[in-house]
């Protein structure tokens, strides 16, 4: 499972940097880090993942969610969104392989969602 090809999207450096260490720390090597969900939805389209993990906002034009369900219209990828806000993830979300996590997160709770989702798919 650790072979996983993970894609993980976010702006902000420190908490990427986390997330990081979080995956690399846990066996977790094979990881691509994208700055917004332009990034995300080519890398996504292009060469597929096991996972995704995304900031729903960005400082850029596409947000996480409208990259995901762009990428989930193409290939079904299981996905944790991450964010600081109070957000609801609803009708926009048909699919049921995702998680979300609200920053700030612990290490247990990301890999108990990598866990599930993996496992899920």
């Amino acid at each position: 499972m650790k072979d996983k090809k993970i894609l993980l999207a976010e702006d902000e450096r420190i908490i990427a940097l986390d997330l990081m260490y979080i995956l690399s720390r846990n066996g977790f090597n094979n990881v691509s880090i994208l700055a917004d969900g332009n990034a995300l939805l080519n890398k996504a389209v292009i060469e597929g993942a096991d996972l995704i993990i995304t900031d729903i906002l960005f400082n850029k034009d596409m947000d996480g969610i409208n990259a995901v369900e762009t990428i989930w219209g193409k290939i079904d990828i299981p996905v944790i969104f991450i964010s600081g806000l109070d957000v609801t993830l609803d009708t926009k979300l048909t699919l049921s392989n995702f998680v979300f996590l609200k920053k700030p997160f612990r290490e247990n709770e990301v890999l108990e969602a990598i866990y599930k989702l993996l496992n899920n798919s």
